[in-house]
């Protein structure tokens, strides 16, 4: 026996489906969420830097005073360069080696 078009009950596929993924995520929820992981990962690679808050950067300015800038203030190049920046090694003071020795391998 044919069944014609009338007869056909695609209500169910929409009920269906609808329970699949009963919550609908906002559009931007992916794009917070990468957001969220870049925040983090910058946060990891200045804290590597020695910067424990971005909020509170210190630079030295024209007077050779100490100024404290955030992170999302400074220019591109600016970041660029903090980033850059090779870390300085840490010597321990319980070598034998003189000041010059010390001078020579730095």
């Amino acid at each position: 026996m044919a069944i014609g078009i009338d007869e056909l009950d695609d209500d169910d596929i929409l009920e269906g489906s609808q329970e699949e993924n009963p919550i609908n995520e906002p559009s931007g929820y992916q794009q917070q969420e990468s957001n969220d992981d870049d925040d983090s990962f910058m946060s990891d690679l200045l804290r590597s830097k020695g910067i424990d808050d971005p909020s509170r950067i210190k630079f030295e300015d024209e007077n050779n005073n100490i100024v404290e800038r955030n992170w999302n203030d400074l220019t591109r190049e600016e970041q660029i360069n903090i980033i850059n920046t090779p870390l300085q090694p840490q010597y321990e003071d319980n070598n034998d080696l003189s000041d010059e020795e010390v001078t020579l391998l730095t």
